[in-house]
């Protein structure tokens, strides 16, 4: 759909360079265009009708950066990735638009925000699924090569595992395998440390196996954001 009247300021910012990113889902258009060093202008555009949605704040409509968008994407129609679903900033600024949607062609908007996120959510947690399999196969083979083995041949021996949670949406897991990194090798219990951590690591995919049950107050913080390795002095006291 064609922009009506770009202003020249438009014209000008109509660049891939002045977007940090661009996209676009069936019935929606949205980028985000960095203003300072510290904030951005986030834009969705809603089709049909081109309701237009911006953080900026001015009561134009459209704006000069949701012009700059819509002229980007008759440039460089290629430019935007096609998603399946709005990104979680994207349903932000609907939900805070609400109050425009008696105007806009959808009229269950709360329920569209709702359902969007809900899928997300089914979405992550059976990237979860997957990803804690993949962990207990591989602990199940560091198990059988031994943890001296390992930790002989791979000099980085959980770092790979670690990306491989993060990627899976595990990103507490991942922090807790790769602070094994940071246990000193010649410490005199590493071995005792490690499978400290390891066997935790353990009680957390059975905890999701089993649907998070009570059994889950069992397993102690290095399966969750924000854990430290407990540090220990010269004596080896905690």
């Amino acid at each position: 759909m064609k922009s009506k009247l770009p202003t020249a300021r438009a014209q000008a910012l109509a660049q891939p360079l002045f977007f940090r990113q661009t996209g676009r889902c069936p019935g929606y258009l949205f980028g985000i265009m960095p203003a300072s060093f510290d904030q951005s202008h986030h834009i969705l555009i809603q089709w049909p009708g081109m309701q237009c949605h911006c953080s900026c704040g001015f009561r134009t409509q459209p704006c000069s950066h949701a012009q700059t968008l819509l002229l980007l994407q008759e440039s460089l129609p290629n430019l935007f990735e096609p998603l399946e679903h709005l990104p979680d900033w994207a349903l932000s600024l609907l939900t805070e638009k609400a109050g425009f949607a008696a105007t806009q062609p959808n009229q269950n908007l709360p329920q569209l925000v709702a359902l969007q996120k809900e899928k997300r959510h089914h979405e992550r947690l059976e990237r979860a699924a997957f990803g804690l399999q993949d962990m207990e196969l591989w602990l199940e083979d560091l198990m059988r090569r031994g943890l001296a083995t390992a930790a002989v041949e791979e000099d980085a021996f959980c770092q790979d595992i670690a990306a491989r949670m993060a990627d899976a949406s595990l990103p507490g897991l991942a922090r807790t395998l790769r602070l094994i990194g940071a246990i000193p090798p010649g410490a005199p219990d590493w071995a005792e440390q490690v499978l400290e951590v390891l066997a935790n690591v353990y009680l957390a995919i059975q905890c999701f196996k089993n649907g998070f049950s009570s059994r889950c107050t069992a397993v102690r913080p290095p399966v969750f954001p924000g854990y430290k390795c407990q540090k220990r002095n010269r004596h080896g006291a905690r």
